[in-house]
């Protein structure tokens, strides 16, 4: 079986390569799993479950005049 969060981080990542936002959806799966409606909706049967959600498409978000701060400094004892 293959893992729901590795194919959600690759998704994740080839998103960001697009220039395009996402967003796990953390918890949802628990409601989308017991929504007959949206199961009939997207034709998924009584054996299959939905292991991840996340929306994308949203553009990405980036600001021309962020405020630059000064670094701290940090030292570890």
């Amino acid at each position: 079986m293959e893992s729901a969060q590795y194919a959600l981080y690759n998704i994740d990542l080839y998103t960001k390569t697009l220039g395009l936002g996402c967003r796990n959806l953390v918890g949802d799966q628990m409601f989308l799993n017991r929504s007959k409606s949206l199961r009939k909706l997207l034709k998924i049967g009584k054996d299959k479950k939905i292991f991840a959600t996340i929306a994308l498409g949203y553009p990405e978000v980036k600001f021309k005049n962020k405020v630059i701060g000064r670094q701290m400094l940090i030292q570890w004892n």
